[in-house]
């Protein structure tokens, strides 16, 4: 007999493997989420992903699944919003840090500087490299920086 309450947070590359496949029409197209639903002891089971949200037609198919096939009787979907501002900040750092062109363009700043790059954090480092790299690159797009000389600064009256 099931009891108590369960959580479980998808695998994002799993997660989409499903939505492709539901696309196809794949028989497959369940096998991941049966397996997470099968290994749940649980009688009150949280799946997340954030991906859900985005993919209406895929979280009915799991919501579907999940009363046909796993003895679940009661289904609540329960999301939540952010600002705009908040959820660029977090993309920026969830996402933009972690890119292979971002990761490598900071790291060769750091060696040309000759600063340890592995002492830092993505974060520190790319904060660090901004000031000293004349170009910066953002995903695909690169910056070039131009870097002004103070006797062409124009200050401004309060």
């Amino acid at each position: 007999m099931k009891g108590g309450f369960g959580f479980c947070h998808l695998k994002p590359e799993l997660l989409l493997g499903v939505d492709q496949a539901l696309e196809t029409n794949d028989g497959e197209a369940f096998k991941y989420i049966d397996s997470v639903f099968s290994s749940q002891d649980a009688y009150q089971v949280v799946v997340s992903h954030e991906m859900l949200c985005y993919r209406s037609e895929l979280e009915c198919a799991i919501v579907g699944r999940a009363l046909e096939k796993h003895s679940f009787d009661h289904i609540v979907i329960s999301g939540y919003s952010r600002l705009q501002s908040s959820y660029f900040v977090s993309e920026l750092s969830q996402w933009n840090f972690r890119a292979r062109a971002k990761l490598y363009s900071d790291m060769d700043v750091m060696l040309a500087n000759k600063l340890g790059w592995r002492k830092f954090t993505a974060i520190e480092r790319s904060l660090l490299a901004f000031p000293l790299s004349d170009r910066i690159a953002i995903g695909s797009l690169t910056i070039k920086v131009f870097i002004v000389p103070q006797s062409f600064w124009v200050s401004l009256p309060a």
